[in-house]
């Protein structure tokens, strides 16, 4: 099973590198980020969705996902796995705030897109995909200041 800890800083090939997912709290912007490193597989993920928001309080904190370096062998029937899981949060209608996820790898990049169209089809609109942190954390800032103001 894939862990959530914090980054491995080794200086070894992406394709090497266990897989790692860091969080951290940003108090200031009250923004959950993630920051991930090696390769992506399902179990991370899976792992990850079930377990980041676990907090009550986190659910309403935007999450900023960076996953640039990153790379995937994921599959489109794993967008569909993690897309249940996101479903099934839906159902139990636990509000979450905004996703933001960033990957520069076109794999991964296309692997995100997936799985933002097809949890928007499912009806959850909250989460955007970005090739650049830049342009994630604007979205993200606007969104989190729409949501205070609505």
């Amino acid at each position: 099973m894939a862990r959530i800890r914090k980054l491995d800083t080794r200086d070894r090939p992406v394709a090497d590198r266990p897989e790692t997912i860091a969080l951290t709290r940003d108090e200031r912007r009250r923004w959950l980020l993630a920051r991930a490193s090696g390769r992506l597989s399902i179990e991370q993920v899976t792992a990850f969705l079930r377990s980041a928001r676990a907090n009550m309080k986190d659910r309403l904190w935007p999450l900023l996902f960076d996953a640039r370096a990153c790379q995937t062998a994921m599959t489109q029937a794993d967008v569909r796995t993690a897309v249940a899981i996101v479903q099934s949060v839906a159902r139990r209608k636990q509000r979450r705030a905004h996703v933001a996820l960033v990957a520069d790898d076109d794999r991964l990049y296309r692997w995100f897109l997936s799985y933002e169209t097809q949890c928007a089809e499912a009806g959850v609109s909250v989460i955007r995909v970005f090739r650049q942190l830049e342009d994630a954390e604007r979205w993200l800032d606007i969104m989190s200041s729409a949501r205070e103001l609505g």
